[in-house]
C-alpha cells in the first residue's frame, strides 16, 4: 500500500443542523486519524439547549499498489514500495491528522456490524450504478454523465477498517443517529458533482481543472479503479475549540478507500453500454447493481502512466 501526503482539508463550522435524538444510551467512541483517502470527520457538539455539527473533511490519498501485510508496513524495502519518498506510513510514526476539536476523553469504536457495512456498501455502490447507468445528472449546466462500461461494485476491507480504527476511541450510540450521521458526512462529497465542469467528457481524463476543483470529493467516490473502503466511528466528549468554546460530544467518522484519481489518467472508461466491459476485471455484471461490475476480490496493481512517477503524477 501507499499512503502518500495531505491533499486538502476543509472545515464547515456551526451548521444550522440539529439532532433531535438524546444520547442517553450514547457509545462513547474514538478513532485514529490514519493514512487514507478520505477522513471524513464530523464533530457533532451538543450544547445544554442545542446539538450543533461541526464537520472537519480531510483528505489523503491511498493507494493500492502493493499489498502488504500490516506487520510489515514498516520495513525499509516496504516503505520503498507504498510510500513517496520522504513520507512515513502513519504505524510507523508519521504524524497524526490534528484536529480542530480535541476532547478530554474517548472510548471504544463503534462495532462495525454486517448491517454497518451493508448501509456504507449499498450507499457508495448506488451513487456508482446511478453515475454508471449514464443517467445521473451533474455539472453546472444539468448535463448527464457519461456511460461507464467497467465500474465496479465497492467490497468491505477490514484491513482498511484496521488501519482506521486503529487508533481510536470507543462508545456506544443509538445506531439510528449513526446512520443519519454518517449519510450527512459523506452526502456533500457526492453532491460536489455539480461543480464538475463537462459531465459529458470527464470520463476518459482527471484534467487538471478538474483534480484540482471541487468535484474530486466526487471523482473520487466514481473512480473506475476504486475497488475497497473501510470505516470506522468514534466518539469522545468534553471537547474544545478554543477558550470560551466548549461542547460535550464529538462524533468522528473516518473512511479509507484504496484508490484515488490521478492527474491526467482515466477516472472511468466511458461507452455506450453500461457494464459491457466487465472482462477487463475478470468479472460479470452485477446481479445487485445493473450497471456495475462484480468485485472479483483480485488486486490489480497500479500502474503509472509515467514511469519516472511510479506513484503518478499528482
Amino acid at each position: 500500500m501507499q499512503f502518500p501526503i495531505l491533499l486538502s482539508r476543509a472545515t464547515v463550522e456551526n451548521s444550522q443542523k440539529y439532532f433531535e435524538k438524546t444520547h442517553k444510551n450514547t457509545y462513547n467512541f474514538v478513532l485514529s486519524f490514519v493514512e487514507v483517502i478520505i477522513v471524513v470527520a464530523s464533530y457533532t457538539m451538543l450544547t445544554l439547549a442545542t446539538m450543533k455539527n461541526v464537520i472537519l473533511i480531510a483528505i489523503f490519498l491511498l493507494s493500492v499498489n502493493v499489498m502488504v501485510d500490516a506487520y510489515e508496513y514498516c520495513k525499509d524495502e516496504t516503505l520503498k514500495k507504498i510510500c513517496r519518498p520522504g513520507k512515513m506510513h502513519l504505524e510507523c510514526g508519521a504524524p497524526e491528522l490534528s484536529t480542530d476539536y480535541e476532547c478530554q476523553r474517548m472510548a471504544p469504536l463503534l462495532p462495525i456490524t454486517k448491517k454497518v457495512k451493508r448501509f456504507l456498501l449499498d450507499l457508495h455502490n448506488g451513487w456508482r450504478d446511478k453515475v454508471a447507468s449514464g443517467n445521473e445528472i451533474g455539472g453546472k449546466e444539468g448535463k448527464t454523465f457519461q456511460i461507464a462500461t467497467r465500474m465496479r461494485e465497492l467490497i468491505w476491507d477490514n484491513e482498511l477498517n484496521f488501519l482506521a480504527s486503529n487508533q481510536g476511541f470507543k462508545g456506544k450510540q443509538d445506531i439510528a443517529s449513526v446512520f443519519d450521521v454518517m449519510l450527512e458526512i459523506l452526502m456533500p462529497a457526492y453532491e460536489t458533482k455539480s461543480s464538475v465542469p463537462d459531465p459529458t467528457s470527464m470520463a476518459a481524463n482527471c484534467t487538471s481543472q478538474l483534480f484540482g476543483s471541487r468535484a474530486q470529493k466526487f471523482i473520487r467516490l466514481i473512480q473506475e479503479r476504486l475497488s475497497r473502503m473501510g470505516c470506522a466511528y468514534g466518539f469522545g466528549y468534553n471537547c474544545t475549540h478554543s477558550p470560551g468554546r466548549y461542547y460535550r460530544y464529538c462524533n468522528y467518522f473516518v473512511c479509507n478507500y484504496d484508490f484515488d484519481n490521478k492527474p491526467f489518467e482515466i477516472i472511468y472508461q466511458p461507452g455506450t453500454e453500461a457494464a459491457s466491459d466487465c472482462a477487463h476485471w475478470g468479472a460479470q455484471p452485477s446481479k445487485q447493481w445493473p450497471h456495475l461490475c462484480t468485485n472479483t476480490g483480485e488486486i490489480f496493481k497500479y500502474v503509472s502512466i509515467s514511469p519516472d512517477h511510479p506513484f503518478g503524477l499528482g
